[in-house]
């Protein structure tokens, strides 16, 4: 089974692209400078099952937990694969073996990821359902 949360513990290479980018896109954000933007949205005008995440993850820097859940309620699941990365990138190689084991254990345990994708999903259809039925463009 895929350990995904593991391997961007567990592979500096990983945690830096995942933190690099994610953190770039929502620097530009925070500071009204242009930043990625959703192809589906902009092609249908309908919401794909991550937007809102970019508003999300800036309501979560700034503590607003409510917001943040309205505008996607996967933010703080995000949130956490941020700290882990950033948690590997700090610790020493030990250290970061040993939270990348954790970390694979509970993965396994749980069926975590198969849960999250199957969720995010779900709520994507549900966002879909949702646009069709309020007349398109439905997002938070």
């Amino acid at each position: 089974m895929a350990t995904i949360l593991a391997t961007i513990v567990r592979v500096p290479a990983v945690s830096i692209a995942v933190l690099g980018g994610v953190g770039l896109h929502l620097v530009l954000m925070a500071l009204g400078l242009p930043a990625l933007r959703c192809r589906m949205h902009d092609i249908t005008g309908l919401p794909c099952p991550a937007c809102g995440m970019s508003r999300a993850l800036l309501q979560l820097c700034r503590a607003d937990l409510a917001g943040a859940l309205h505008a996607n309620p996967f933010a703080p699941y995000f949130a956490l694969v941020g700290l882990l990365a950033a948690a590997g990138l700090v610790a020493g190689r030990e250290r970061r073996e040993s939270l990348a084991d954790a970390v694979a254990r509970v993965e396994r345990r749980t069926r975590l990821n198969t849960a999250i994708v199957v969720l995010f999903f779900a709520h994507g259809f549900a966002r879909l359902a949702l646009s069709a039925a309020w007349g398109g463009g439905w997002t938070p």
